[in-house]
């Protein structure tokens, strides 16, 4: 007799607050111990963001995103449900602020720890988003290899101050296959594996 485990979402947590004319791009990331099939519905949202789901295993996710407009100053109730197939369900609610920005945009707090997020849409074809975070300025290298360990992409090799930041990485010249990417920044280090499916 099958056991069902429960899907439940996972952090980070989407931002609550998104500014009128700039783009609100949300990553909510999701779990689930079966390996299910998982279903992301929209239950409240506002009519400027659309949610584009990715239900494969292991690496759940959606996106919210959309430009809001000065008229859509306000509070939005934000409801996604999350359902497996089998009876196991979990909600995300929060409250989403627009806003104005008047003079300088108020800076994001920065990162208090070292973040490789998967990359989003996994498995892709050809084009996916790596993002990260880092806490402190270092030199940062971001590179992709091969299941052999060969090098096949370098994606960032420069100084970077602490901050979040994100690339796409454009898989066009390789073969299908199972790829890793891997994030040096100071002593830190990080390897996550991509699925290129053609």
């Amino acid at each position: 007799m099958r056991v069902n485990r429960q899907p439940f979402f996972t952090p980070p947590f989407p931002s609550q607050t998104a500014w009128a004319d700039s783009l609100y791009r949300q990553i909510i990331f999701a779990s689930d111990a079966d390996d299910d099939s998982l279903t992301f519905t929209a239950l409240l949202k506002p009519d400027f963001l659309a949610l584009i789901a990715n239900s494969r295993s292991p690496n759940y996710s959606a996106i919210l995103q959309g430009i809001p407009l000065a008229s859509d100053t306000g509070r939005y109730n934000i409801s996604v449900l999350l359902n497996d197939g089998y009876g196991g369900a979990d909600t995300l609610n929060y409250i989403l602020r627009v806003e104005i920005a008047t003079g300088i945009k108020p800076e994001e707090s920065l990162p208090t720890e070292f973040v490789l997020f998967q990359n989003y849409p996994n498995p892709f074809n050809p084009n996916t988003t790596i993002s990260w975070q880092s806490p402190v300025s270092s030199h940062q290298t971001l590179k992709v290899y091969d299941v052999l360990g060969n090098e096949v992409a370098t994606l960032v090799d420069e100084y970077k101050p602490a901050g979040r930041y994100e690339i796409e990485f454009n898989a066009s010249e390789l073969p299908s296959g199972t790829y890793f990417y891997r994030l040096r920044a100071g002593a830190y280090i990080n390897t996550k594996k991509l699925i290129l499916l053609k």
